[in-house]
């Protein structure tokens, strides 16, 4: 019986984009000897057209039927903003028809935890920052039947009353987390070619992740830690060379919020980059502050074809509101 099951929201069914957070997650637990599975069901849909009830409902069911079949303790359900009215409602379901502790995580319960706690919330746990060293805490500690009270980064109803632990300290060593577990999804759904990665280009690729984190002050950002923490860039490498090996990828998108915030760390990917024997074509996203003319150069021989900038107006006026810190010019 695993511990736990990890659940991709029904509105991601058509997403091109792997469930990085998921990933880290199943890797962690894995690593901490924490058995645990990943329900990832898509449907073949164009990103562009949203997700319809009859999908939706098709979807939440076979989620239940397999969380049934396999009859984990815990059920773990990520959600944004924009996805609680059909994760709540899910996650009503499943506490209806399974014999299950639900925890859920992601950016709206580090934002809004309390969103998830009413009276007859189907939520038992809520996960508060980043995932991985909590939710091992939180499932070692249930099992053993002590109080978990002591956990930092939850929050959870007791007596009528929502209790929330002190905070979760950020991790600052991304190195101790283990590669993203692919195995664990439908890794021929991800791979078929598409113009998602790099924009207008057919090709195999992926989303990976170099940092968590930014340090920008846009008003309009969910982010306000302000702090930035990096994986140490041979990690990084060496999951690009085993997609390579593994997935024949043909390119990859960095998703950090800011990636070229160092410039030397910028320079060393390029190096690293130079040394594999085979060239990959990658975009990333940064801000217009962080890039020189020679830093492009460099770039675009390493492989880089697309930058994205968040770039939000034209307007002066504008840009200072947001605190975007940066000029028209």
């Amino acid at each position: 019986r695993p511990a736990i099951m990890l659940i991709s929201p029904p509105t991601t069914a058509n997403s091109s984009q792997v469930p990085s957070a998921l990933l880290y997650l199943a890797a962690w637990l894995d690593k901490e000897g924490i058995t645990n599975n990943i329900i990832d069901i898509k449907i073949p849909r164009d990103p562009f057209v949203s997700i319809g009830k009859a999908d939706i409902e098709h979807i939440s069911n076979e989620i239940i039927s397999q969380i049934r079949d396999i009859n984990p303790v815990f059920v773990g359900l990520t959600c944004y903003t924009t996805e609680y009215t059909v994760v709540m409602p899910l996650a009503k379901r499943i506490k209806e028809q399974c014999d299950v502790k639900i925890i859920i995580g992601g950016l709206h319960t580090t934002l809004r935890h309390e969103d998830f706690l009413f009276q007859d919330s189907p939520v038992d746990f809520v996960v508060i920052g980043e995932g991985e060293i909590t939710l091992s805490e939180l499932i070692n500690t249930y099992l053993k039947g002590s109080s978990l009270e002591n956990i930092n980064g939850i929050a959870f109803r007791k007596e009528n009353q929502i209790i929330k632990t002190q905070p979760r300290e950020r991790l600052l060593d991304l190195g101790i987390l283990p590669r993203p577990d692919y195995q664990k999804i439908d890794m021929e759904y991800y791979l078929k070619p598409t113009r998602y990665v790099v924009r207008l280009l057919l090709l195999s690729g992926l989303h990976i992740f170099t940092t968590r984190g930014c340090p920008n002050q846009c008003t309009f950002c969910a982010n306000k830690t302000r702090m930035v923490t990096y994986r140490p860039l041979m990690d990084v490498v060496e999951e690009i060379k085993w997609l390579k090996k593994n997935y024949d990828i043909e390119s990859f998108y960095i998703a950090d919020d800011t990636f070229c915030l160092k410039k030397e760390r910028v320079f060393e990917f390029i190096q690293l980059m130079d040394k594999l024997p085979y060239k990959l074509v990658w975009a990333m996203e940064t801000t217009v502050r962080s890039i020189d003319e020679q830093m492009i150069v460099e770039l675009k021989k390493a492989g880089c074809i697309q930058i994205d900038f968040g770039v939000e107006s034209g307007s002066q006026d504008a840009l200072n509101r947001m605190k975007k810190g940066i000029t028209i010019e």
